[in-house]
């Protein structure tokens, strides 16, 4: 099976993500990363710490080792915190040009508080859109400080849970730490080391086990057996 997650920003997919990645390519699936952020430092908000686009790369594609992805496909479409400063057709056109070799699932972020998130949202329906990719199954994943009234209309709430095993967390944590720039100031955070550890326990709770992660499935193609 091959893959596709599609991420605003480093360390997003190894918060949302990374306990099923680590399943997939354990179990030899072909799994390869988009990255949507492009050349730019960034000053964190919270910490007010400057962190060059160089670092963040690195610590990107050092996580994806971690992880087993064979590939990360940088669209450099925009700094951080500055996707609204560029068409969004531009990433559409981006992204429909890496759909094209081929998949069998894609993971796309849900909408949030962060608009760099609500661009990539946007951008995945447009490029999901039918004759594109009409065989694909599609999830959105969540990240542990967003909310979807607002920007759905209602609330939601993801259906599809992925038991991880400790192996399995294990990995995603070795691969958020990785992003030594993010983690190092979100200590005590939703989406610091703990924070995401906490969210994990909290979807496992609601399975009857002890670590998961929860999506939302948006289609999911059966086709008829030959």
């Amino acid at each position: 099976m091959r893959v596709l997650m599609i991420s605003p920003h480093p360390d997003d997919i190894e918060i949302s993500c990374g306990g099923l990645v680590a399943q997939l390519t354990r179990e030899g699936h072909v799994v390869e990363l988009v990255m949507v952020t492009g050349e730019g430092d960034l000053t964190m908000q919270h910490s007010k710490v400057t962190v060059t686009w160089g670092e963040r790369k690195l610590e990107q594609e050092q996580a994806a080792e971690v992880l087993g992805i064979s590939k990360v496909h940088w669209l450099n479409f925009a700094p951080a915190s500055k996707f609204d400063t560029q068409p969004i057709s531009k990433l559409v056109t981006a992204l429909d040009a890496v759909l094209a070799e081929g998949w069998d699932e894609a993971y796309i972020p849900l909408p949030s508080h962060a608009e760099d998130h609500n661009v990539v949202w946007k951008a995945c329906l447009a490029a999901l859109r039918p004759t594109k990719a009409d065989s694909l199954n599609v999830y959105a994943y969540e990240q542990p400080t967003q909310f979807h009234g607002e920007q759905l209309g209602f609330a939601i709430n993801c259906t599809r849970y992925v038991e991880l095993t400790e192996h399995d967390m294990a990995v995603k944590l070795e691969a958020l730490g990785k992003h030594g720039s993010q983690v190092s100031t979100r200590a005590g955070t939703l989406v610091g080391l703990a924070g995401v550890v906490k969210l994990a326990e909290m979807r496992g709770m609601q399975i009857g086990v002890k670590y998961a992660e929860a999506y939302l499935p948006l289609k999911i193609v059966q086709k008829v057996k030959a």
